[in-house]
């Protein structure tokens, strides 16, 4: 009878001891599963502000590539082309979020305004009307440039007589002609 008791005793124990392992090991993978769950959230977050802030990006660098387009087509005369191309460029810019994309609201609005008002027209010398669209792209490139950036014009050395201007990387070179550029 002491065998048996000593038995019934041990096994109430091992199943004692099995519960407490039970609720251990539950407890454990569920404040894993909690931690888990916390970190792949904050992974979440991090990656959609990254998916923002290229989208940003991607929508100025199209407007970017847009009036470069813009300027391409006012050199072949193509009038209607270029209007597109700054109408595309505008919108591009629209759906900038200035906050998430680290812009200057401000600047971003003016540009904007600019853009909207701007129609490139016939003309027999597009000279003005280049220049303003090649400002527009180093308005934009201030821009993406950050609020560090200075004015392009006020950090671009001028160019010897009879060469085009120098420029800093990805602004558009304004030449001293009207005609395309010869490849």
């Amino acid at each position: 009878m002491n065998n048996t008791k000593q038995l019934g005793v041990g096994a109430v124990v091992a199943i004692i001891i099995g519960i407490v392992f039970y609720v251990a090991g539950f407890w454990h993978a569920a404040n894993r599963a909690s931690v888990t769950v916390h970190n792949l959230t904050s992974e979440l977050n991090s990656l959609q502000t990254k998916v923002t802030t290229m989208n940003n990006q991607d929508q100025m660098l199209h407007a970017r590539l847009d009036l470069f387009k813009a300027a391409g087509d006012m050199d072949q005369r193509n009038f209607g082309l270029a209007n597109g191309h700054l109408k595309e460029a505008s919108a591009a810019l629209a759906a900038v979020d200035a906050r998430s994309a680290g812009v200057n609201p401000t600047q971003l609005g003016i540009l904007l305004g600019q853009l909207g008002n701007f129609n490139v027209t016939v003309a027999t010398d597009l000279e003005a009307q280049r220049t303003q669209v090649l400002e527009f792209g180093n308005q934009l490139d201030a821009l993406m440039a950050g609020p560090a950036a200075t004015s392009p014009s006020a950090t671009t050395p001028a160019a010897a007589p009879g060469t085009a201007p120098a420029t800093t990387a990805g602004e558009m070179p304004v030449t001293p002609t009207s005609e395309p550029a010869k490849p």
